[in-house]
């Protein structure tokens, strides 16, 4: 697992199916696995990934944990946008700024 871009394409995927125009803040969690890389890496790490995002205030708010991680992370981004949230085996462009968020600490390791 490579920091926390990996079961991001699918809560992408699923922003785009919610229309931008609801004034509330919209919260879309997903389970980070290694079986959603494209292609899958094999890794034991695992993660949960919560979006809050407010199309309002034109903000988002990643909030990341995981373990079980090997190496110094590499990236921290969002994908965007399935055909389908169905559709296994796409690699998607990034949405977000790459190659990580603002203030994310690229080289952190899960100390145990």
């Amino acid at each position: 697992m490579r920091g926390a871009p990996l079961a991001l394409i699918l809560m992408a995927a699923l922003m785009l199916q919610s229309p931008a125009v609801h004034a509330i803040p919209m919260t879309f969690d997903a389970t980070l696995t290694q079986a959603n890389e494209v292609p899958p890496t094999g890794s034991t790490a695992t993660g949960f990934a919560s979006v809050v995002l407010d199309p309002t205030a034109q903000t988002i708010q990643v909030n990341v944990t995981f373990s079980g991680l090997t190496s110094l992370t590499t990236a921290a981004h969002i994908h965007c946008c399935l055909p389908s949230p169905l559709d296994p085996g796409v690699n998607v462009g990034v949405a977000t700024t790459m190659p990580a968020f603002p203030g994310f600490p690229i080289v952190a390791m899960e100390m145990e």
